[in-house]
């Protein structure tokens, strides 16, 4: 029987469906490194993003455990890149949260410094 897909009503249900899938998919492996992708102010993706919203404000959300998102499309949700800086940071200290027993090691940037789920330093902000 096919597992069902999972129901993504908050954020943290976004977070768990996404650790649960980077699980899947890096299982075979005893260690990952978590990159997001950031893009400059005045970088064309940036001019690209605010062409595609046609004149539309977009909307900043509240990237917590308890916000809702069901009914708000990812489109529009990713829309305002404050909370796309804070989901990306989000994310990342989830996912070394959720891994922080595994065997495997886990690195990942979060709030600008590299952070992993072992005893690792890292010297410089990243």
């Amino acid at each position: 029987m096919a597992k069902q897909p999972a129901t993504i009503v908050t954020v943290r249900d976004l977070s768990e469906c996404f650790n649960d899938r980077l699980m899947s998919l890096t299982r075979d492996y005893d260690e990952i490194i978590l990159v997001f992708d950031t893009y400059r102010d005045d970088s064309l993706k940036s001019a690209t993003r605010d062409k595609r919203r046609q004149g539309r404000a977009s909307v900043q959300y509240q990237v917590r455990d308890d916000t809702t998102i069901k009914h708000i499309p990812m489109s529009r949700f990713l829309s305002h890149d404050k909370t796309k800086a804070d989901l990306t940071n989000y994310l990342a200290a989830k996912t070394l949260e959720y891994n922080s027993t595994s065997h495997k090691l886990v690195i990942t940037p979060s709030a600008g410094y590299t952070k992993s789920n072992k005893d690792l330093l890292f010297q410089d902000k990243s």
